[in-house]
């Protein structure tokens, strides 16, 4: 089992739960007690496969709150053209073997550009924040990106 955090809606009632990710779709709590022989969990949950999602293992600078794969996030960058900040709202994503963030779930483009890397601009911005998730909150990701 691996020491990465997961998250995942549970298949009956809908809610999140965190722990360890076994296959694709249990979640599992920290091991209480095990032998040779079998393993005891402090929870297990079966959950949606599509909505599992990796702990990126970085919190949000407004809030504390642990950011996660497919989360929505709003973040400020500096533009040197224009020589103020730009704010963005995007999705965090696994790809390339790096967290980063896209415009949408399904597009890391901005205009011409790719995506940011996350750790880049989490080390940069002191205002980075979890606004929602694009299971939960997708509207708030096309609400910000008609503007």
């Amino acid at each position: 089992m691996s020491n990465r955090m997961f998250r995942g809606k549970r298949t009956e009632y809908g809610e999140w739960v965190y722990g360890y990710l076994i296959g694709d779709d249990v979640i599992v709590g920290n091991i209480v007690e095990f032998t040779d022989e079998y393993f005891n969990t402090s929870f297990w949950w079966r959950v949606k496969p599509e909505t599992v999602s990796q702990y990126a293992e970085l919190k949000d600078a407004q809030n504390e709150r642990e950011i996660y794969g497919y989360d929505i996030i709003t973040f400020t960058i500096f533009d040197p053209v224009s020589g103020g900040d730009t704010q963005y709202t995007g999705v965090v994503m696994f790809s390339d073997g790096q967290w980063q963030i896209w415009n949408s779930a399904t597009d890391p483009y901005w205009g011409s550009d790719g995506p940011f890397n996350l750790h880049a601009v989490w080390y940069n911005d002191d205002t980075i924040e979890v606004i929602g998730n694009t299971f939960d909150n997708a509207y708030l990701l096309n609400a910000a990106n008609a503007v």
